[in-house]
């Protein structure tokens, strides 16, 4: 009774150090960088509008412009919905794009300063050979901000 007992507690144990290792690993998986992709880069614009409002967009530019230059393993065409397999499961590369977008817009908005209180996303678009995201911040620019943030972003 004792040894069945025994075998049972080892069996359970063994089957949860499993279960917590094959977590951990799926997690592990699952993170995936965000940085620029290689033979791509980014563009950071702004624009202060006269009523003071703070625009902004990011944008992921290949450096080439052509196909094949390192980027076209995640940005898919208009139109086409692309995914690519990764460790047994479908990742949509859209979000990727978005994701990528979004990390790399925290960081520089972080770096500038640009957006104080935080901002919203006015326009996103992740197809083709330059997706971007546009948005707002949440304040209204200062005289400061004016002198700091050139206009740089032409057409809204």
């Amino acid at each position: 009774m004792i040894k069945n007992a025994i075998k049972k507690v080892t069996s359970n144990t063994i089957i949860k150090s499993t279960l917590a290792l094959a977590v951990a690993a799926t997690l592990l998986q699952g993170c995936t960088s965000y940085d620029v992709p290689a033979g791509s880069s980014l563009q950071f614009r702004t624009k202060i509008t006269s009523t003071a409002l703070k625009h902004f967009e990011i944008k992921l530019l290949r450096k080439d412009g052509k196909i094949g230059s390192g980027a076209e393993s995640i940005i898919p065409p208009r139109n086409q919905p692309a995914t690519a397999a990764r460790s047994g499961r479908q990742l949509s590369q859209t979000d990727k794009i978005e994701r990528i977008l979004a990390v790399q817009l925290e960081e520089k908005l972080k770096e500038t300063e640009y957006c104080r209180t935080g901002f919203w996303v006015i326009d996103k678009y992740s197809y083709g050979e330059e997706p971007y995201l546009r948005g707002e911040c949440n304040e209204t620019a200062t005289a400061e901000d004016r002198k700091q943030f050139p206009d740089t972003l032409a057409n809204w």
